[in-house]
């Protein structure tokens, strides 16, 4: 038997003769061999999962990170708003003195005028509403007057008696028509007797207020409402005649023969021609001072105002001056309107 130290020398003798022949066998057995052993890396990748404990911790800080972004962007926000707030407050302008009213100026006005000429060279359309519209500046407005027809006088009974008892307007006016149909004679009598003394009470009403009024004012009233009714195809009703009583009366010394001298004809047979020849030609057998004698006393020249016509008419063209731009008492026919190819303006 070897000893150990002899069994170790022939070890060495066997390695060292077998070395060179088995020394790539040996490389590759271990480079093969390398790929198969189980090694743990002690780098961490940035997407790596991290365990559980460790995650809580980085989400929490991630969102009290978000809240302070966010509370940031909404603090500047608001230092941006209470910035443009102060910026707002530095520039708001203080709050404008009402302006006096603007008196017309009697030289600019004149100049400013509007002649039948400047009116021609403004369209159709254009001068009837310009016309209009300066035609209701003159007009003066009459106060309300009570209901004068016995339908009317019912309709205001019936809602003043109803006020809020029906919501919808449809409801109230449907259950008016049914009681209107089946009124009974004796009401319809008692609001016939209402109506007359809401005549009466309405013409009363208006000749005071009417006598309120200067004379030139209801003069130029009157003057454009008879042109808005017969030139511009406005509504009669609404634009009737103020009837003015302090307004001398028309008339002359033929009128005046005529109405001395008509009474013999009255119980003749004779026509209006014939009488109208005859007094014609006693008129014409008249000399100047005998007509002068059916001429109109100086005080029946004038009205309760002591105004005679020809002072009326002055005194309308300026108060016409003072409150409109348009020529004074110029008719529609100067401005070319009421030719066959124009049509009146809506009522």
């Amino acid at each position: 038997m070897l000893t150990s130290v002899g069994r170790a020398a022939a070890q060495r003798l066997v390695l060292a003769s077998a070395a060179p022949s088995k020394l790539p066998q040996l490389a590759t057995q271990t480079l093969a061999l390398r790929p198969a052993v189980a090694t743990r890396g002690f780098a961490v990748s940035a997407w790596s999962r991290a365990p559980e404990k460790a995650s809580t911790k980085p989400k929490a800080a991630a969102k009290k990170g978000e809240k302070k972004e966010k509370k940031t962007a909404a603090d500047k926000k608001e230092k941006k708003t209470t910035a443009a707030d102060k910026k707002g407050k530095k520039k708001a302008a203080p709050k404008p003195k009402p302006k006096p009213k603007a008196t017309v100026d009697p030289e600019k006005a004149k100049a400013s005028r509007l002649s039948p000429h400047a009116m021609k060279l403004l369209p159709l359309a254009q001068r009837k509403r310009r016309l209009a519209s300066e035609y209701v500046k003159l007009d003066l407005q009459a106060p309300q007057t009570l209901p004068t027809s016995v339908y009317y006088a019912f309709q205001a009974e019936y809602f003043a008696k109803n006020r809020g008892k029906h919501e919808v307007a449809a409801e109230a006016f449907a259950a008016f028509h049914e009681e209107w149909k089946n009124l009974p004679k004796y009401e319809l009598d008692r609001l016939e007797s209402i109506v007359q003394e809401n005549q009466k009470a309405n013409a009363q009403k208006l000749e005071e207020w009417i006598k309120s009024q200067s004379p030139e004012s209801v003069f130029v009233a009157n003057w454009v409402r008879k042109s808005l009714v017969r030139d511009l195809g406005k509504s009669s009703r609404k634009y009737a005649q103020l009837p003015d009583s302090r307004y001398p009366a028309k008339s002359s010394s033929w009128v005046n023969f005529v109405r001395a001298n008509k009474g013999e004809f009255q119980d003749a047979q004779a026509g209006f021609l014939e009488v109208s020849k005859e007094l014609s030609e006693r008129w014409k057998t008249l000399s100047d001072a005998e007509k002068q004698a059916f001429a109109e006393p100086e005080e029946k020249k004038k009205g309760s105002t002591g105004l005679s016509r020809a002072e009326i008419k002055d005194r309308a063209v300026a108060y016409w001056k003072e409150h409109s731009l348009l020529q004074p008492f110029a008719t529609p026919a100067k401005f070319a309107i009421g030719t066959s190819d124009e049509q009146p303006l809506e009522k």
